[in-house]
């Protein structure tokens, strides 16, 4: 059964959420969207979790979807009241409504970034974490044109947000309508790497967790590049690691860094087999990489 909900985590603040629950949950999953991206827009990956009970809870970000208040100048926002406030309230309510399952923190693009900072503040509750397409924006991850274009275009937001005290991405054409506090922060991670709020950047690791993690690279993701990819799963160095690249073959579908929701009923089986081997122990020594590898 999928069902919208509503949760307040301060007094102006309305997340919505789209829950999942099958009849027999064996765990749940609390996923956080792409930059711009509503929940609903996952629906189709929530009914593929629930055929292998597991829940799900995707929730509309802070001024995405149906959540409010929506970014303005008199409206702002930064990656710390997403981390530290609206999250942990979703998690909560997981916890209350599946109580004693096993949960996994799931990000897609941006949502993996506020993942990995909410292991690494607080891991008490969580059993592992999901990076989906999810990888650092830094322009030295791309090639070529690419690497010169996002980081013009990537300063340019910046600017744009600072100037207007919000990013008007609804109709600019990336990442929707967003805070000036998350798309300033964005801008700075496109120029100089990995940073959080507080200005850690990446190097000798800024995501200090160890809870099992899971990094799904998707072929033809032009957004999140290989390298991208290495780089995000590599700031988190204590985390034992898997990766795996989901291919269209595998999928039966055409993919992108967007399109694998509709086409994920091969991964939420994969995802099911990671759970099971997360949830009775079995781990690898901290950073290794147990990848696997499709060709197709």
């Amino acid at each position: 059964m999928i069902s919208t909900r509503t949760l307040q985590p301060t007094s102006d603040t309305t997340l919505s959420m789209l829950v999942s629950a099958p009849a027999k949950p064996t765990a749940v999953m609390v996923v956080l969207p792409a930059m711009g991206v509503a929940a609903n827009y996952y629906r189709d990956f929530t009914a593929q979790l629930a055929a292998h009970d597991i829940a799900a809870i995707v929730v509309d970000l802070r001024g995405q979807g149906g959540s409010v208040p929506k970014s303005s100048r008199r409206a702002n926002w930064v990656h710390a009241d997403l981390v530290d406030v609206d999250v942990p309230a979703v998690l909560e309510m997981a916890g209350n409504e599946f109580a004693g399952l096993p949960v996994v923190l799931v990000g897609h693009s941006f949502g993996g970034h506020l993942a990995l900072q909410r292991a690494a503040r607080a891991p008490e509750g969580l059993t592992g974490v999901v990076l989906i397409a999810s990888g650092s924006v830094w322009y030295r991850t791309y090639a070529g044109l690419t690497r010169t274009r996002n980081l013009v275009f990537g300063q340019w937001f910046g600017l744009i947000a600072r100037t207007l005290g919000y990013f008007p991405g609804d109709r600019l054409g990336f990442g929707g309508r967003q805070a000036a506090g998350v798309m300033t922060t964005w801008a700075r991670q496109v120029r100089n790497g990995i940073m959080t709020d507080d200005g850690i950047t990446t190097g000798d690791g800024v995501f200090g967790f160890s809870l099992p993690l899971l990094t799904v690279r998707i072929e033809q993701d032009d957004l999140a590049t290989e390298a991208g990819v290495r780089s995000l799963a590599e700031a988190a160095p204590g985390a034992p690691r898997t990766d795996w690249i989901y291919t269209a073959a595998e999928a039966g579908g055409r993919l992108d860094h967007f399109r694998w929701t509709k086409h994920s009923g091969p991964l939420a089986a994969r995802l099911r087999t990671w759970m099971n081997t997360i949830v009775t122990g079995a781990e690898s020594a901290p950073g290794t990489n147990l990848s696997e590898r499709n060709s197709g």
